[in-house]
């Protein structure tokens, strides 16, 4: 599996020291089945997916005016990005397990009971106060 993604000087340098293949400005990383990657490609890796979903969600609340959406998002999102650091993370493999399966189930969890409480509930007054201002 590739992932393309631009990075910052200081990410290629280290990526190259780990001998990944790189391109100017592009770096491709290859992911081998759970392997461990250096922590700064995969906080990289973590950042551009958590700022495609949050972007999405933005616009998502910007058509319905209800930011209370974002709860129950970002509760699940800590928990994938605690699965995906597990996966990816360096370290011995019972510790990296431990920190996917535990981070992932707090994340479900919280995301679910977060989203039941809002399903179909106006907009929370903290956003509200917000949207107003």
């Amino acid at each position: 599996m590739y992932v393309r993604l631009r990075a910052s000087e200081r990410v290629l340098a280290t990526c190259r020291s780990m001998k990944y293949r790189s391109t100017v400005n592009v770096v491709i990383l290859v992911i081998p089945k759970f392997a461990p990657m250096h922590p700064a490609c995969a906080a990289v890796i973590g950042f551009i997916l958590l700022a495609v979903l949050f972007g999405a969600i933005w616009l998502v609340q910007l058509r319905t005016r209800n930011a209370g959406l974002i709860d129950p998002i970002w509760s699940v999102a800590l928990g994938f990005l605690a699965v995906l650091y597990g996966v990816l993370g360096t370290g011995d493999t019972p510790s990296r397990l431990l920190v996917a399966t535990s981070g992932g189930i707090w994340g479900l969890r919280l995301g679910a009971h977060l989203g039941l409480r809002n399903h179909r509930q106006p907009e929370d007054r903290r956003y509200r106060r917000l949207r107003e201002k």
